[in-house]
């Protein structure tokens, strides 16, 4: 549901409005029970078509003539745009694509409508659309869920981590298609991109205060493991030259607060061949590789050096001591 109601918002918004009638298939998204005529429907596709103010139209079961343009259609998307299949790193990419296409598309000129462009036949029935409402509909679905004593919730048979002080309390959860957010009262504590079933996906900053008080849980932590094989190897170098240096170790994770993951894994290795086992120092060096350059002035626009106290005096004074000026 929340990629179906995510479509339709991108959708209305890329049209400018909202059509009197949509025309869909019994899908269950949308769709409860189909009795005769009638159609029982879902609360949030109800809800999404109050928020437009559209009339949903459906088609006969079994009656594929009532939508033969629609199939149509989505046969000449699937020829034009997913024949072969796209290659972009993600989604937004993918939708910059498909929205480019589209916009191209508008210069396609259609024979039975003489010889009138897609884009001209379009900027004629947009009057006709709907104002969009003040506000997009909200693409989430919400559930609540409790926190375990991992501090971690369960959403769709995927795990996600949330800070330790809400172990125990019941959080909203509002799940849009691609990333969720997590609620404790009226305090958002996460923000985690949607994961495959199965998975665990876990953290570091949730669990920092908890490892501050339980430093010894470092040797084991699946979040620290998780950081990835360059901390590990840091991390095993660190307490092999301070064995019961947990407390310290943990004031190295906590500079992931300060700084971005990628440098502090940048300097680890370094860090290790230097023996450098200290947060203090290790801070020191992350932040000396990411001091920005110190800007240098154009060599045109400095002064001539004064090689005598006279053209000094003639510098100073704003003039040219060679007369070059």
């Amino acid at each position: 549901m929340e990629a179906f109601a995510a479509a339709h918002v991108a959708a209305l918004e890329f049209f400018g409005g909202v059509p009197r009638q949509i025309l869909y298939d019994n899908l269950p998204t949308a769709v409860v029970r189909v009795r005769g005529r009638a159609r029982d429907l879902t609360d949030r596709f109800t809800q999404l078509a109050a928020h437009y103010v559209f009339e949903p139209i459906f088609a006969t079961p079994g009656a594929g003539w009532e939508k033969g343009l629609v199939e149509h259609l989505v046969g000449d998307a699937e020829r034009n745009y997913f024949t072969s299949v796209p290659d972009t790193p993600d989604w937004a990419v993918l939708n910059a694509t498909l929205r480019d296409a589209a916009l191209a598309a508008r210069a396609h000129v259609l024979p039975r409508r003489e010889g009138q462009s897609v884009g001209a036949l379009w900027d004629a029935e947009r009057p006709r659309l709907l104002p969009l409402p003040a506000q997009p509909f909200r693409a989430a679905t919400v559930t609540t869920a409790r926190v375990t004593n991992r501090s971690w919730i369960q959403h769709q048979r995927a795990y996600y981590s949330v800070p330790v002080r809400w172990v125990g309390q019941r959080v909203r959860v509002d799940a849009y298609w691609d990333h969720l957010e997590i609620w404790a009262d009226t305090e958002q504590i996460a923000t985690p991109p949607l994961a495959t079933p199965g998975s665990l996906n876990l953290v570091l900053d949730h669990y920092l205060d908890l490892l501050r008080e339980k430093p010894g849980a470092v040797r084991h932590a699946r979040v620290v493991r998780d950081l990835g094989p360059v901390l590990r190897r840091y991390q095993q170098a660190f307490l092999a030259a301070r064995p019961q240096g947990y407390a310290g170790f943990v004031d190295v994770l906590f500079l992931f607060r300060r700084f971005p993951a990628d440098a502090i894994l940048a300097a680890l290795p370094a860090a290790t061949t230097d023996r450098c086992f200290d947060a203090d120092a290790l801070a020191q060096r992350i932040a000396h590789a990411h001091r920005p350059a110190p800007a240098t002035e154009p060599a045109a626009s400095r002064p001539w050096p004064a090689d005598t106290p006279q053209q000094y005096n003639q510098l100073w004074k704003g003039g040219d001591p060679d007369g070059r000026l």
